[in-house]
């Protein structure tokens, strides 16, 4: 699913993207590419995850950043409310979203660090992108609601690149050592959504690691 890859424009981004090299990979097996099997159900199971990522996630970002822009759309919940009407059309109730387990989120108290964290989040719709197409091609009982995956549709990669120019001033401006901040709080937040997907369920063979 790495079909799209950033582009590289400070010492910042380039760190970020060494240091979530492995992780980022791992993550993508764990999803795997959905193909004979993968049903309704598996993408219900599969965005039920995802929500207890970016549910818990938003709520931390909002509380760091206390509303304040931090990059265009990252300090917005708009990714919940996609996942919410994805799980409401298929099937679920507002009671059994509201009662889906959340991932425990310690989000640093470093703008940088927690921008780095956005690195992850917002870089996501990238990857949606392409995971959207799977899993429309594999789901054959009927269409299936598709709003967290397709983000901001067309738009997508255009989105991502005002996003990663918005933290290149940043990483800038704050100094020197922003770089490794920066790369530290993507870092984590790949551990995150990492180690949230293996206790869903989504576990990597050895035969995958190697």
């Amino acid at each position: 699913m790495s079909d799209f890859q950033p582009p590289v424009r400070s010492a910042g981004l380039a760190a970020a993207r060494r240091s979530t090299a492995e992780l980022h990979s791992q993550v993508e097996a764990r999803i795997g590419r959905p193909g004979p099997g993968f049903d309704r159900t598996s993408y219900q199971r599969l965005l039920a995850a995802f929500w207890g990522v970016h549910v818990p996630l938003d709520r931390a970002m909002r509380g760091l950043y206390d509303g304040d822009f931090l990059a265009d759309g990252l300090a917005r919940n708009w990714r919940t409310q996609a996942l919410f009407r994805d799980l409401a059309d298929l099937g679920m109730t507002t009671d059994e979203i509201n009662r889906l387990p959340l991932a425990e989120v310690s989000l640093t108290t470093d703008p940088i660090e927690g921008l780095g964290w956005g690195y992850m989040r917002e870089g996501s719709t990238l990857g949606g992108q392409v995971l959207v197409r799977l899993v429309v091609g594999a789901v054959t009982c009927g269409p299936v609601p598709t709003a967290f995956l397709t983000a901001y549709g067309a738009d997508t990669p255009a989105r991502w690149a005002d996003f990663m120019s918005d933290a290149e001033r940043q990483i800038v401006a704050a100094g020197a050592a922003a770089s490794e901040r920066f790369a530290t709080g993507a870092a984590a937040a790949f551990t995150f959504i990492d180690r949230w997907l293996d206790q869903r369920g989504y576990h990597v063979s050895n035969s995958t690691r190697s």
